[in-house]
């Protein structure tokens, strides 16, 4: 079980690590952080306002404030008691199949915000094009091929926690700070 956890937590260094050098690297040059100019001091401003004081030590960029949003959301989701349960293991479904877990997985979906709008005249057992579109941005966001259809890696990336994603959020606002 031990060699599980470090084999899990290795991945998931290695994963944060490639999403953080790629974010870096994609980052338009105004949109970098901007470097302090030695370590922060604290003042008198501190103790008479501690939020504000430390909203102006805080890094401000588009791409921090996204990272921040969404820690916010997950912690969300987390606090109020994570994402809905999916079956244990679902076969390869895609556009047109028919299966009994497909509203577990479109509330899957809805809980973290990936919701389709359109029509809904087939049953709620059919994956139909709007489940198609809500698999397809998930998948986007996993950086997964966005295919829509919902295959062993998309259901590995669907069973990670809420709690696992706060955790990994919560990492890269430290590591961005440090920078």
């Amino acid at each position: 079980a031990r060699e599980q956890r470090l084999a899990v937590a290795v991945q998931d260094a290695q994963l944060v690590s490639a999403m953080w050098q790629l974010a870096r690297a994609t980052r338009p040059p105004d949109n970098r952080p901007k470097a302090r100019q030695g370590p922060w001091q604290p003042d008198a401003a501190l103790w008479r306002n501690p939020e504000a004081a430390l909203d102006a030590v805080a890094p401000t960029n588009t791409d921090y404030e996204r990272l921040r949003g969404a820690y916010v959301r997950y912690l969300t989701i987390r606090d109020a008691g994570g994402f809905p349960a999916l079956p244990e293991k679902l076969p390869r479904l895609r556009l047109g199949d028919r299966h009994d877990a497909v509203p577990a997985l479109r509330a899957r979906l809805a809980a973290e915000g990936f919701v389709a709008v359109g029509d809904t005249d087939r049953p709620p057992d059919v994956v139909d094009d709007r489940l198609v579109v809500q698999l397809s941005a998930f998948q986007a966001s996993r950086m997964l091929p966005a295919d829509g259809v919902l295959d062993d890696k998309t259901q590995e990336a669907l069973r990670v926690g809420a709690d696992t994603l706060v955790d990994r959020l919560q990492f890269g606002l430290h590591r961005w700070q440090l920078s």
